[in-house]
């Protein structure tokens, strides 16, 4: 239990302080729903929509915060990355070709927390783990189930995760169109798309 002039301010779960972290604003608008899911007993993610048009990660290591990130958030995003490029695939063939796996991580907020066995570090900070994965000490797969619960529609209560990457991909699709085509008009009237950039 932690106390903070005598009002409790202790946070059960890892889901409800990514909530705090994320709502942890003077903005009234809600933030965007995020999936959640505690692989094992050392593996606990969660992952939603950026909001602030790049990646956002909120990780940590052994209880210690690793604000850059590190080895253990870009063996999650590998595998999310991949299967959100799967699926995309799957539900628009001609997208497939404009959505890579770094306009995928540009629209994602991931966040991890692991217990590492003897984590290494790029610096007496401890802000970005150097670990190899092979030497984790666990398993760090994500299951079907988080899949599932991920690509949910917006309008099921899901995140809208892929509805958001193929919006994006579309905007970029016309994009590169318009500037094969040269058309000055149509440029200005794309570039005005919301989140576009």
């Amino acid at each position: 239990q932690v106390s903070l002039n005598g009002v409790d301010v202790s946070v059960p779960t890892f889901a409800d302080y990514i909530e705090r972290y994320r709502n942890n604003t003077d903005d009234e608008t809600p933030s965007k729903p995020l999936v959640f899911h505690n692989l094992n007993s050392r593996w606990r993610i969660g992952l939603g929509l950026s909001e602030s048009g790049s990646l956002d990660a909120v990780s940590f290591v052994n209880g210690i915060a690793t604000s850059r990130g590190g080895t253990h958030v870009n063996v999650i995003l590998q595998q999310l990355t991949k299967k959100i490029q799967e699926r995309v695939k799957k539900l628009d063939p001609e997208l497939a070709t404009v959505v890579s796996q770094g306009l995928i991580r540009r629209n994602l907020f991931i966040a991890v927390d692991a217990l590492i066995e003897n984590p290494t570090f790029d610096s007496q900070m401890k802000e970005y783990l150097t670990s190899n994965p092979d030497s984790f000490g666990s398993s760090y797969k994500v299951p079907e189930s988080f899949y599932r619960e991920l690509f949910r529609p917006e309008s099921e209560g899901g995140p809208g995760v892929v509805e958001e990457i193929l919006r994006v991909a579309l905007g970029r699709q016309q994009a590169t169109l318009a500037k094969e085509v040269g058309g000055r008009k149509t440029r200005r009237q794309l570039l005005s798309i919301p989140k576009l950039e």
